[in-house]
């Protein structure tokens, strides 16, 4: 009876080990095959912190004067950052918040507040409130005092007219097979010829290219098997640089829709916004949610 006991009992250990291995080597094959997906990774990310204490660090943008905005995922507050990293109260908005912001020419926040996109002055005043969304991911301005929203519930990405009128602009992926809608992150390049887009469930990165009237003419896929593609934006290059909740990594795609990724040493935790900096490229600005964050990020190549 003692021996059946030792038996058993060395054969639920076996079950154990080989369980506890069997679960080793399936992360150990996704982490591998999230590896094998960038076909490069010879950029280094020297990655400094360049802000702390600003809660959940969502929202992250540039005015046309190159200053620095950050709007809290926690409270709505928007701090001002100036070059040596000192962050400043600049306004307060605790009624709308929530995902992306970017600034139009007239320096007014525009906000992805949810169910509905808010245009706000620095003041805190509310100048317009364009409802009718299901889940505002995202917002840029387009020309002529337009707004681009992405809607992560319906995987569309909506014009809004400088007179407040909603149409659709793109949609990602066709409706009938697309079973994981999730827009999140979209940008312009610099001189309003493609809208780049990302799709979190599918991991995907999407180019929309524009006709010369501002349309989208079409719509390709030029990067797959993103972990969890967040918020993202393009340098003059037209390098798309994306952050990757899945991972915690930033990733960049070349105009060849080449995938590299950023190595950051593994310091970014949830990480959120991204801006390219308008001095020099090879600087980024990511907020990191979970620390409270925003680093400071230097492109170095890895000699």
């Amino acid at each position: 009876m003692r021996m059946l006991k030792v038996k058993l009992r060395n054969k639920a250990l076996y079950i154990i080990v080989i369980d506890a291995l069997i679960i080793f080597f399936i992360f150990l094959a996704i982490y591998l095959g999230n590896m094998i997906n960038y076909e490069n990774k010879s950029e280094i990310g020297k990655a400094e912190i360049f802000v702390k204490g600003i809660r959940s660090p969502q929202g992250l943008a540039l005015d046309k004067y190159g200053r620095f905005f950050v709007q809290s995922g926690y409270d709505g507050k928007i701090s001002i950052i100036n070059k040596d990293g000192v962050a400043n109260d600049y306004s307060y908005i605790k009624d709308y918040y929530g995902y992306g912001i970017d600034i139009d020419y007239w320096g007014n926040f525009i906000i992805a507040a949810r169910q509905q996109v808010a245009v706000i002055d620095s003041n805190g005043e509310v100048l317009r409130i364009i409802t009718g969304f299901k889940r505002i991911y995202d917002v840029v301005r387009g020309p002529n005092g337009s707004i681009l929203v992405s809607d992560s519930d319906d995987n569309v990405i909506y014009s809004i007219s400088s007179t407040d009128e909603v149409t659709v602009f793109a949609e990602l992926g066709d409706k009938k097979t697309n079973t994981m809608p999730n827009a999140t992150g979209i940008c312009f390049d610099k001189n309003y010829k493609n809208l780049y887009a990302v799709n979190m469930y599918r991991g995907e990165l999407y180019k929309i290219s524009l006709t010369e009237g501002f349309k989208a003419e079409n719509v390709e896929i030029i990067a797959a098997n993103l972990q969890r593609p967040n918020y993202i934006d393009v340098d003059d290059q037209g390098n798309v640089f994306i952050t990757c909740i899945g991972d915690n990594t930033i990733v960049r795609v070349n105009h060849n829709s080449i995938k590299e990724l950023i190595d950051t040493k593994g310091k970014l935790s949830n990480p959120s916004g991204i801006v390219v900096s308008d001095i020099n490229d090879k600087i980024l600005y990511v907020g990191s949610k979970e620390n409270n964050r925003i680093y400071k990020i230097t492109l170095e190549a890895n000699n």
